[in-house]
């Protein structure tokens, strides 16, 4: 309902939070409420990302900027985590832990980046960035089953079932 650049926005100042929110407590119950946090928070960060990729991108570019995305999304969360392991042993102490510290630097680094990169995505401020309407009309036509999933559709069951003698 409130569109892909509103959720992004919303969800991208909601991750720092998740480094800084172990800083409070070592409570099992809170550090795995904290986690249910993060985890919808990245869920609606993914989600938000896909839908702007489909939205501003022309369709016969849509798969290469998915997979720029993906790519440099892992490149960066592998180099994220080797460059803490890295710097682990000289970092500043929160409350006697550096790996406290580490998530304190990790939530401030976090935060710079979503008040450097955020103002950026704006619908016309992406060079070439082409919302197609007509995309999202087609897809609020689609007439989805109240059932989902092969089990409720057995006509269908042939299309993906392969002879036993082709095993």
């Amino acid at each position: 309902k409130s569109g892909s650049l509103r959720v992004l926005g919303i969800a991208s100042h909601l991750i720092p939070l998740s480094p800084f929110l172990w800083l409070f407590s070592g409570n099992i119950a809170y550090l795995c409420m904290v986690q249910l946090f993060t985890g919808t928070v990245w869920a609606a960060y993914d989600l938000s990302v896909q839908t702007f990729i489909y939205k501003s991108t022309q369709p016969e570019q849509r798969l290469h900027y998915i997979v720029y995305h993906r790519s440099l999304t892992t490149f960066a969360a592998a180099l994220g985590t080797l460059t803490s392991a890295f710097i682990l042993n000289s970092m500043f102490r929160v409350f006697g832990s550096q790996i406290l510290g580490m998530c304190l630097l990790s939530a401030i680094l976090r935060l710079a980046v979503v008040r450097l990169m955020l103002p950026k995505l704006k619908p016309g401020g992406i060079p070439d960035a082409i919302v197609h309407e007509e995309l999202a009309r087609e897809l609020a036509m689609v007439n989805y089953p109240t059932r989902q999933g092969l089990y409720y559709h057995p006509e269908v069951w042939s299309r993906f079932a392969k002879p036993v003698a082709a095993f």
